[in-house]
């Protein structure tokens, strides 16, 4: 067996095969654009055919029904501050912490690079709090995952649906204390591209970065900026240097492949519980619409119910019942386009390097930035009269 793909765009690089293979014979290395792949090592290959089995995009997935939808915010605005959208993880969270329990989400190493950790105490927790836009190594986290569950912790584990997807198919049962909470995902970026745009920044800045932030709400939750806080003490926000990764980002040319083909990209879930930002909501519910930010909440099953209607969390948890159509996004309907200078950004890469291409396809004039947004608009018009 060579792959376990047929195509790349058909790997989420979530890992499960690598974890299934009891003979430690797949090994997650990164591509030429910085993704992890499954690699196959011939000489401890079986040819057994597991890792095929397990894999979440080859296999047929079970998704959950028609979801309870809802609009809901923490009633505390200091922990909405610190939190991307309506600070609805920490009180998910909060909920598992406070019974014992763990929980796991990404967060930002000293590196600068995204992981997933488990954490075991609301301080450890606080890190995992905001959107970060790159593809997290989940290293052995699924194997950690099981232990946990076996020994009848209490878990919370987030990620992307094509993570939850993955760890739901590695762990091959249901786990009464394992709760599944996956986020609205627009994709997941390049860890090349990121760690590339680091070091540029760090360079022209000369000081090491100590914060960065996605959806910074200093100016309210729908004029969110992106941020870095520097060792110097300087902060940058949403200048010429962050609209470069901004601009790559929703520029879809450093999108991970399978992003683009995405079969959990819609209203049924993989997660128990869904988390995401309730955009338009001034439009089906403006008296409830808060500019520190409000959290459209998919409940996706009995165990998503349970969580969120814990007493622990309603004592803090404001909220009104909602619908499908009210909360529908794209990313709740159909994969991120890919952008057709996709092949040709790579190309530019490879051969000039991050500078050539930050400047090429991350520095847009107005006219560019105009002509995006029309794009976005005929984007959406096209798939709603689908």
């Amino acid at each position: 067996m060579k792959t376990v793909y047929s195509e790349k765009k058909y790997c989420s690089g979530c890992g499960a095969c690598s974890y299934s293979c009891k003979l430690n014979a797949i090994q997650m290395k990164p591509d030429e654009e910085g993704f992890l792949y499954p690699i196959i090592n011939p000489e401890l290959c079986v040819q057994c055919g597991k890792c095929r089995k397990v894999c979440p995009f080859i296999k047929e997935n079970t998704k959950n029904g028609i979801p309870k939808v809802y609009a809901a915010k923490n009633a505390s605005d200091a922990e909405r501050k610190s939190s991307s959208s309506g600070g609805i993880f920490t009180l998910l969270s909060d909920a598992v912490l406070e019974s014992g329990g763990v929980v796991y989400g990404a967060l930002f190493d000293s590196k600068m690079q995204v992981i997933h950790k488990c954490a075991s105490s609301k301080e450890e927790r606080n890190s995992l709090r905001g959107s970060k836009y790159i593809q997290s190594n989940l290293k052995h986290i699924f194997l950690q995952v099981q232990q946990d569950a076996l020994e009848g912790k209490k878990i919370l584990f987030t990620g992307t649906p094509c993570q939850i997807a993955g760890l739901k198919s590695f762990l091959g049962k249901e786990y009464s204390n394992l709760y599944l909470c996956d986020i609205v995902c627009h994709g997941v970026s390049s860890p090349q591209i990121f760690k590339d745009y680091i070091f540029y920044i760090e360079k022209k800045y000369q000081s090491k970065i100590e914060e960065i932030s996605f959806r910074d709400k200093e100016q309210g939750w729908t004029h969110q900026k992106w941020k870095i806080k520097l060792q110097s003490g300087q902060i940058l926000l949403d200048n010429t240097d962050l609209r470069i990764y901004k601009n790559l980002y929703y520029g879809h040319v450093i999108q991970r492949p399978s992003c683009h083909v995405c079969p959990y990209a819609d209203i049924h879930r993989q997660g128990d519980i869904t988390l995401g930002d309730f955009w338009g909501i001034e439009n089906s519910l403006p008296d409830f619409k808060d500019e520190l930010g409000i959290n459209v909440v998919l409940v996706n099953t009995h165990k998503g119910t349970e969580l969120f209607e814990n007493e622990s969390i309603k004592e803090r948890l404001i909220y009104v019942k909602s619908d499908v159509k009210s909360c529908l996004q794209p990313q709740l309907q159909y994969p991120t386009e890919k952008s057709k200078k996709r092949e040709r950004f790579w190309q530019d890469y490879q051969k000039s390097g991050f500078y050539f291409v930050a400047k090429k396809y991350g520095t847009l004039n107005m006219i560019g930035i105009f002509k995006q947004k029309i794009k976005r608009v005929l984007s959406k018009m096209k798939h709603s009269w689908k």
